[in-house]
């Protein structure tokens, strides 16, 4: 009989003990490197963290590139969304969909990672937003429905979203043309 191998697959809690150099996020239990960030991807995210920041009263906190424990402690998931709205306050070890409110992912080269990472996040129930910037669009995950279309509800350059009662422009996220 010849026995086949099994991976095995982290949960948060097993991941956070670990000593890994260099940036890397859990997706479905499985440890995978963080690209890096380029022009594009660093200024919407600036943008967005400015935006957020100014306009979100003191209930919530703006926390970018750090991980986020969406399926719990002992679950299998702790992707590290680009932007992440959390409660305002010391939360130990990282936070958890309870205190997650809107996660924003910018993506340029990690398109299919980020969509899949939004099924994630919206499952936990977190509304996500991936700034698409190949196609200068933002598309907007909140719910079940938005997941099965092929791009969620797509906002174009030249309009704007909102995230928890904050109107943002598209084109702000973006270099102009």
């Amino acid at each position: 009989m010849e026995l086949l191998e099994t991976p095995h697959l982290l949960t948060v809690e097993e991941y956070m003990s670990l000593a890994i150099d260099g940036r890397t996020e859990l997706i479905e239990g499985i440890i995978y490197d963080v690209m890096p960030r380029n022009a594009a991807h660093r200024n919407a995210l600036n943008v967005l963290g400015r935006i957020l920041t100014r306009a979100l009263d003191e209930r919530y906190a703006i926390q970018q590139q750090d991980a986020v424990a969406i399926t719990g402690w002992k679950g299998r998931n702790a992707p590290e969304p680009d932007l992440a709205v959390i409660a305002q306050g010391y939360i130990d070890p990282i936070p958890t969909a309870k205190e997650t409110f809107a996660v924003i992912e910018v993506s340029d080269t990690t398109y299919k990672r980020d969509r899949r990472k939004a099924g994630l996040y919206v499952a936990a129930g977190i509304p996500a937003y991936i700034v698409n910037i190949p196609e200068r669009r933002v598309e907007v995950y909140e719910s079940a429905t938005d997941l099965q279309q092929l791009h969620g509800r797509v906002v174009p350059y030249g309009e704007s979203f909102i995230v928890l009662g904050v109107k943002i422009a598209v084109a702000d996220l973006f270099k102009p043309e």
